[in-house]
């Protein structure tokens, strides 16, 4: 584009040079002028335009430069905001609270849990690639490992509890027909109902001792993160 303008930049002092040996500086007609007008003018013009986009580029090379370290500062929030999402709220379950009427409730649950270590995994992938200390990155992986053991204890009970729910769920309404059933359907439905009651007290029992277990292996690795990062963000 540089080249461009100097060529016509050229071209406009040719061609006043010519203009004015041929015909003479008081020479010129109307219609000479208007065209010596129209290329000063054109050029004015593509160089005003080069100029601009010139100041522009500079000023999104300076902007980028200036963000890069803002994108660096934000990648770690977003994974510490996240990883936090994960343990205190999508892996903290009242677990004793859900019957056999919240099965699509508890599903859910599962379902946030997941979406919530998929957007940690996301997360943690973006600040590895933005962030040059090797012990903050290092410190979030193992922080992920220990976050995941606690994910995968919550997950593994809401599952065997959604499992005898989804029974219950089943077999529960037929309770109210209890009179009308033969005894062998009697029995069958008082057996099936007694091993899925069995299952959700299995799912339940020492469900909050053991979370706590996991819960305080993990804290330390958590706050040793926390330490880091604000070291590293303050800098």
């Amino acid at each position: 584009m540089l080249i461009t303008l100097l060529f016509l930049g050229q071209f406009v002092i040719t061609y006043f040079t010519n203009f004015f040996i041929q015909k003479g500086k008081n020479l010129a007609d109307k219609e000479d002028i208007e065209k010596l007008t129209e290329i000063v003018e054109e050029v004015k013009s593509k160089f005003n335009n080069e100029n601009e986009r010139l100041k522009a580029t500079l000023s999104i090379i300076v902007d980028k430069e200036s963000k890069s370290y803002t994108q660096e500062q934000q990648s770690i929030i977003a994974f510490y905001t996240e990883i936090n999402a994960w343990i205190w709220d999508k892996t903290k379950i009242s677990i004793h609270e859900y019957g056999y009427k919240d099965v699509d409730k508890l599903n859910q649950k599962i379902i946030d849990m997941d979406q919530c270590s998929n957007q940690v995994n996301i997360n943690n992938a973006v600040m590895d690639l933005l962030v040059k200390d090797k012990d903050l990155t290092q410190n979030a992986y193992y922080l992920i490992i220990e976050t995941l053991k606690l994910h995968q204890f919550v997950e593994s009970k809401c599952k065997t509890l959604k499992k005898a729910l989804q029974g219950l769920n089943a077999y529960m309404p037929m309770i109210d027909k209890y009179d009308t059933m033969s005894d062998l359907m009697k029995n069958h439905v008082s057996k099936q109902v007694k091993e899925l009651e069995a299952s959700k007290d299995e799912a339940i029992k020492d469900f909050y001792n053991q979370r706590g277990e996991i819960f305080n292996i993990l804290m330390p690795k958590l706050h040793e993160f926390k330490n880091l990062a604000k070291v590293y963000l303050s800098n």
